[in-house]
């Protein structure tokens, strides 16, 4: 009820919890061990594998409950969580094989794409057009295009691209092969159509967005 009452009160829109999966006993040789802090301040404990098996069922049940609930009261997907899985490229083939696998349910189908060629970071899929009409052909309705940004060390915040605040609108239908090897996809919002094109063999690829 926490989670609801937070996201009734008309000043939260969304809920962030990190690490909660990871919260569980770390099986080793004929035990399981859980520890928690970091340097003088951390503390191991040891578990039978028993108890282990039964705790780690117990907190993803309760996890996948609460996340099924506020799914189901707020209306919205849970980015990160027992149907989700992040790391996932934004490259053309490698994010249409994982949608196609979420709508197969032979995997899962809330995806945060934010690996591109080797990179850590989805940030610069805008930074070429050919990139971003690969991602816009191959993303599905549930794919997140994951952007971390940190000033840790003197880094500097990822660009901002004027592609990102275009009007999108709706895909209108799946990617679909034109002619061999050439991907289309088009988009529909109240200014007009957008049309994303994506060879992968070639590489090359671009995007007409409705609002010119």
């Amino acid at each position: 009820m926490a989670l609801l009452n937070a996201t009734r009160s008309g000043a939260v829109d969304g809920v962030f919890a990190d690490h909660g999966v990871g919260a569980n006993p770390k099986v080793e040789p004929g035990y399981a061990r859980m520890c928690n802090g970091r340097g003088s301040g951390r503390s191991c404990y040891n578990f039978s594998l028993a108890f282990a098996a039964a705790f780690t069922a117990g907190h993803e049940r309760l996890l996948n409950h609460s996340q099924d609930v506020l799914a189901r009261e707020t209306g919205g997907p849970v980015i990160c969580g027992h149907y989700a899985t992040w790391g996932v490229p934004t490259e053309f083939e490698g994010l249409r094989a994982r949608v196609a696998a979420g709508e197969a349910g032979t995997g899962p189908f809330i995806l945060e794409a934010s690996h591109d060629h080797g990179r850590s970071t989805g940030c610069d899929v805008a930074a070429d057009e050919a990139r971003l009409a690969g991602y816009l052909c191959a993303m599905g309705k549930y794919t997140y295009l994951s952007c971390f940004a940190t000033q840790r060390g003197g880094e500097p915040l990822p660009a901002f691209y004027d592609a990102y605040t275009k009007p999108l609108g709706v895909p209108q239908s799946a990617a679909v092969e034109t002619s061999p090897g050439n991907w289309s996809r088009i988009f529909r919002s109240d200014v007009g159509d957008t049309i994303a094109w994506y060879h992968p063999l070639t590489g090359r690829g671009a995007v007409r967005w409705a609002a010119g």
